[in-house]
C-alpha cells in the first residue's frame, strides 16, 4: 500500500469480498484497513453473504463471530461494530431478480455488448456455442 494512503480514508465499504480474503489472512485484512482509516471519525460498511461453497470453490464463509474476533485482533481494538443487519430473508428474491432482468436483457443487451467488446469470438464462425457458454456461466437451466 501506498505510505500516504495511511490514516487517509474516512469510509470503507467492502461488498462480497471477504469470503475471499482467507481465513489465515484475516487479522492482516483488518489491520490493513484499520492502518488506512482515519483515526477519528471514520466508518465502514461490510456486506459478508453466506451461501453454500460449492457455489464458489475454496471459498470461505466465515461466521460472524470469525468476522469480529479478527476485526478485534486486526485492528487492537479500534475498528468496532455499531450494529449488524441479517439480509439474508432478501437474498433468494435478489437472486431470482438479477436472473429474471439477465434473460430479459440477454437477447437485446448483453449478445450485442459481447459482440462489441469481442468481436473476434462472439461473431466468428462459432459466434453461437460461444454466447451460450457465456450465458450459462451465470445461468444454469
Amino acid at each position: 500500500m501506498p505510505p500516504e494512503w495511511k490514516g487517509a480514508f474516512d469510509r470503507v465499504v467492502i461488498v462480497e469480498m471477504i469470503e475471499d480474503v482467507g481465513a489465515e489472512f484475516y487479522e492482516k485484512f483488518w489491520e490493513v484497513i484499520d492502518w488506512a482509516m482515519k483515526k477519528k471519525g471514520g466508518a465502514g460498511v461490510i456486506q459478508v453473504t453466506t451461501i453454500p461453497e460449492a457455489l464458489f470453490p475454496g471459498g470461505l464463509l466465515p461466521s460472524l463471530t470469525l468476522v469480529l474476533q479478527t476485526m478485534e485482533a486486526g485492528s487492537q481494538g479500534r475498528l468496532t461494530v455499531d450494529s449488524i443487519s441479517n439480509i439474508g430473508p432478501h437474498y433468494a428474491r435478489a437472486l431470482r431478480e438479477w436472473r429474471q432482468r439477465f434473460l430479459d436483457s440477454f437477447e437485446s443487451v448483453i449478445v450485442p455488448a459481447l459482440k462489441r467488446e469481442y468481436p473476434d469470438v462472439m461473431c466468428g464462425p462459432r459466434a453461437k456455442e460461444e454466447i451460450e457458454v457465456f450465458k450459462r456461466k451465470w445461468i444454469c437451466e
